[in-house]
């Protein structure tokens, strides 16, 4: 956590047993300290960011940080010749970086992808998007990945095209993707790219959605319809969409936004984080 009003300056971490992320932790704070020290992003940029300002504010200081644990060279070597996830492998292994910190630099590689990091039983830890595909969130279940993550078990890896796609919570899935999935310690690494990104597949909207209001969830099939703002089915139960939902919260720890139902209850950190 970054404090400014004090005199020095104080950044106070909450000290993980991942060393690597400790590491990160810090250094996005200290972009926090340099933004705050900065008077025309206070003064002239800020304002003009509107509700979008913190969250492009965390962006930038996350870049930042990656961009100081994974250097330039290393990103040459594992990514020059296009992500993978064998390249963020490469540099997790070779690099003080933590997982997270690889696939936020590798999001910054050109091309357009999504990157995603879970558990082997398909559980998304982290998810982002630069691009088409676009990301989906955590808490949408992707039954094309935990199919990948099925078949990568004998050799470590799979690649799938096509399949049940990305799914959204919007009721849709983009099909047009090519999904590379790499397992690694535990922790599965997948990239996703769109084989055709200006065609994508309608899903069905029989499965179960969580409204980002009131926590509940829901068969798509039993909502009143899409809000005409956001996209999201509404609630059966509230009537609540993602319009409803309160303002991003970060986590602290690893400075992702918290789902709506963890922020109503007052908590800063994720249920996995802490």
């Amino acid at each position: 956590m970054y404090d400014g009003d004090v005199e020095p300056a104080r950044i106070t971490i909450r000290e993980s047993r991942n060393y690597k992320r400790n590491l990160f932790t810090a250094l996005h704070e200290v972009g926090h300290h340099i933004f705050w020290n900065d008077e025309a992003w206070q003064f002239q940029v800020l304002p003009e960011l509107g509700d979008k300002a913190r969250l492009i504010e965390e962006k930038i200081v996350n870049d930042f940080a990656a961009s100081i644990l994974v250097p330039e060279d290393a990103v040459a070597l594992h990514l020059g010749e296009g992500v993978s996830p064998e390249g963020i492998q490469a540099l997790i292994q070779g690099t003080q970086a933590s997982a997270t910190t690889c696939c936020i630099r590798a999001l910054n590689q050109p091309g357009q992808r999504l990157v995603i990091l879970a558990s082997e039983d398909g559980k998304i830890w982290y998810a982002d998007s630069n691009g088409t595909p676009y990301n989906p969130g955590r808490r949408v279940a992707q039954p094309a990945l935990i199919s990948a993550i099925e078949r990568a078990r004998e050799s470590g890896k799979y690649r799938l095209m096509g399949g049940e796609g990305i799914r959204y919570s919007k009721g849709w899935a983009d099909t047009d993707v090519c999904l590379d999935v790499l397992l690694h310690d535990g922790l599965v690494i997948a990239v996703a790219t769109s084989t055709r990104p200006s065609l994508r597949g309608s899903a069905s909207t029989g499965w179960h959605e969580v409204c980002e209001a009131c926590g509940a969830e829901f068969a798509a099939s039993a909502s009143s319809g899409q809000c005409t703002t956001c996209g999201d089915w509404k609630c059966s139960d509230c009537r609540g969409c993602q319009c409803t939902a309160s303002k991003a919260v970060y986590c602290r720890r690893c400075f992702l936004v918290l789902p709506t139902t963890e922020a109503s209850k007052g908590m800063t950190v994720h249920e996995e984080c802490d």
